[in-house]
Order: structure tokens, then sequence, then C-alpha cells
């Protein structure tokens, strides 16, 4: 492991990897003068702070930049956005707006900035940047409405806007242009409102029916057949735990609209989405029954409902779900009996707390049946013991005290 200030670089090198140091010195700002062929230059996971020197831009080459999970500082300089194809400055401390002078010809395809302390509103010029494939921009302090105008974006992948001050409905109005390729979305921890977007929904292809096994990377250097790659990585929440996905592979697919403010049914389009691996619609405000149709996502391997005012039943076509792992209804008010096949064997009680008028082995309730066919909760384990005890104790007593009168009679 290299430590201390940054080394003396060799001036015809033009693919530079000192990720994984302990460098904690500034990046010196001649870098392009002394490294006039840079392509490639990844400095993440170190300790370099101080600003970003604009003078990188003079690299006219370059194309990779990687300066994530370290200390900079400072606000994003604009002309990182006309010739790079990656930038990756994530979890830094940088500040100010967003780049707001982005010209027609960019040519990014991967752009991370999350988790700094950005502002402001997503510029509307980003919409230039049609190659897109990976956007994150989660855990700032973004402000504004659903970025429509990334729908220029055909070939998107992944969207993150998480942990940020957005607001507004997750709707496009007038605008025809789809995301077939989007296979991650993540807007959670926000303030849309509204509906859940059912025009938007309806248009993942990706998430219907996704045969292709690669992972998301860019080939950024080929020389004499000797291939290099670049990958993008993002960190999920999966199964209720956070965690960093070094590949991102192209069939894995999420959607996180998890801790906000939406509201109304969810819609029978979702039931289309049968590649769908992770649904969280957690902590909104949804309400009606669960569709039935969510019993087609035969891929999905975790389903968090968790927090809503969903009612009815819980669909008995969710207990042929084969992969689900983890299941989460918990804090609604669903009512009736839990099912007791196929994965629903597998599931704390946890999953389904918080909602009074369900019942079952799992929550130790007891569902009556009454004459028109209904469920009735029944009490729990404990006074149904009791009065079992007090009925089959009643039995001897009740033959005494009729013995006694036929005597007396």
């Amino acid at each position: 492991m290299l430590r201390g200030k940054f080394p003396p670089l060799w001036s015809y090198a033009s693919y530079f990897d000192f990720s994984n140091n302990n460098f904690t010195s500034v990046i010196p700002d001649n870098i392009s003068n002394t490294l006039p062929d840079l392509i490639f230059i990844i400095l993440s996971k170190n300790n370099f702070h101080g600003f970003i020197p604009p003078s990188i831009c003079n690299a006219s080459g370059l194309r990779v930049l990687d300066l994530s999970h370290n200390h900079l500082n400072g606000s994003i300089p604009d002309c990182l956005m006309k010739s790079l194809e990656v930038l990756n400055l994530r979890n830094n401390q940088l500040n100010g707006n967003m780049p707001q002078n982005i010209p027609r010809s960019c040519n990014l395809r991967t752009l991370d900035i999350s988790e700094n302390l950005l502002q402001g509103q997503i510029p509307l010029l980003l919409a230039n940047c049609i190659a897109l494939e990976f956007v994150n921009i989660g855990d700032n302090q973004i402000d504004g409405t659903f970025p429509c105008h990334f729908m220029a974006m055909s070939g998107l992948r992944v969207l993150v806007l998480r942990s940020n001050k957005l607001h507004g409905e997750i709707r496009c109005p007038h605008n025809h242009n789809t995301w077939q390729m989007l296979q991650i979305i993540d807007l959670s921890s926000n303030d849309f409102g509204g509906t859940l977007p059912m025009s938007l929904l309806a248009s993942l292809e990706a998430m219907k029916a996704n045969k292709d096994f690669n992972h998301l990377q860019y080939q950024f250097l080929d020389y004499y057949h000797d291939e290099h790659y670049y990958e993008a990585t993002m960190s999920a929440t999966l199964k209720d735990l956070r965690l960093e996905l070094i590949k991102i592979w192209t069939i894995f697919t999420l959607i996180d609209f998890s801790r906000n403010r939406l509201e109304g049914p969810i819609p029978d389009t979702l039931g289309d989405l049968k590649a769908l691996y992770v649904l969280n619609l957690s902590h909104n405000a949804i309400s009606g029954p669960i569709p039935p149709i969510l019993g087609n996502l035969h891929e999905i391997e975790s389903l968090d409902l968790s927090v809503n005012y969903l009612n009815g039943s819980i669909p008995p076509q969710l207990a042929n779900l084969d992969f689900l792992s983890l299941l989460n209804l918990s804090n609604n008010q669903l009512v009736g009996n839990i099912p007791t096949s196929g994965q629903f064997l597998t599931f704390a009680k946890s999953s389904f707390e918080g909602n009074l008028g369900l019942c079952g082995l799992l929550l130790n309730k007891s569902c009556s049946i009454t004459t028109n066919g209904t469920e009735v909760v029944g009490d729990n384990g404990d006074d149904d013991d009791s009065e079992k005890k007090w009925f089959y104790m009643g039995i001897p007593l009740g033959f005494v005290v009729g013995f006694g009168f036929f005597v007396v009679h």
C-alpha cells in the first residue's frame, strides 16, 4: 500500500490505477500537463483532500476519471462534462450545484456523484448526455421534481435518486419516450407524492423478460486485443440490508419507491414485471388490496409492502413465489388467514405484525368461521387454551350435578 504524497508519474503513460492506497495529499494541479496521453485514471479509496483541479480537463484524451471515496471538497468543474465517458466522484464532500454547462456533444455513459453534499436542481442540459446508461445522484440534497428530461436517455439502465429532496409526482405528461432498458430505479427517501406511475411501470420492458446475462461494464481501451473495462458499482437495499453491488448484472432488476408519500392502489401493471427481483413500496400511504396478479412475479426474491394502508386479505397466489425469501407485510390493515403453504412456511412472525385483522398459526391467533363463511380473528393461544381447560373440567362437573338432581327426584 502506497502512502503519503502523490508519486511522480511517467509522462508517456495513458493508464493509471492508484486505487486502494493511503495517499493523503491533494491532487497535483499540473497532472494533465505531465500526462498528455492520459486516458484512464483511478484514484479512488484514498485520502485525497482539497479541490478537484480544473486543469485536469486539459487532458483532452481523458475518458475515465474515478476519484470516488476520498475527502475532496469544493464544486465539480463544469469542464468534466465535456469529454469524459465515465465520471465517478462518489462519497466525497463535494458541494454546490451540479455542473450546469453541459455541451450537446456530451459523451458520458456513467455518472456517479452520489454521497456528497450537492444542492440545487438536476440540470436540464443533462439530457444532452443521451448515451448515459448509469446515473447515480443519490444521497445528496438535490431539490426539484422528477427528471422527465432523462427520458431522452433511451439506453438508461440504472437510475438512483434516493435520499434527496425531490418532490411532486413520478410521471411525465406528454412524453412518449420510454426506458425499455431500465433495470434499476431507486427513488426512495424523497418527498414524491401522488399515485404509483402506471405508464412508467408499463414501459419497463427489461423487467418483463430480461434474458441478458452480462454485467454493466464499459470498454475503454483495446490495444492489440488487450481489452480493459471499467465496471460501475452501487449500493442497494436488499432484504433489509444495505449491500454493495460490485458487479451489476443486467438480469438484476429493482424498484425501490419506499419512504415517500405515495398513495392510491397498487396497479395491476406491476404483475407484468415477471423478471423483477426486488420490489420495495414500504413507508408510504398506499391503500387498497394486494393485487393477486403479484403472484406472477416468479423471479422476485424480496417484497416489502410494510407501513402502508393496505387492506383485504393476503392473496394465496403469493404462496407460489418459489424464490421469495423476504416478505414484509407488517403495519397495514390486512385481515383474514395467513396462507400456510409454499414460502409462507418460512417467514417470521414479524412479516405480519401490526395487522390487527390477520390470524393464523404464525401470529398464534385462531381464525373462526361464521355461518356466512367469513373469517373472524379469535383470541390468542393462551386464552384459547384456558377456555378448553374450563370446557373439559365442566364435563364431569355437569355429570355430578345432573346425577344429584336425578337421585333427589
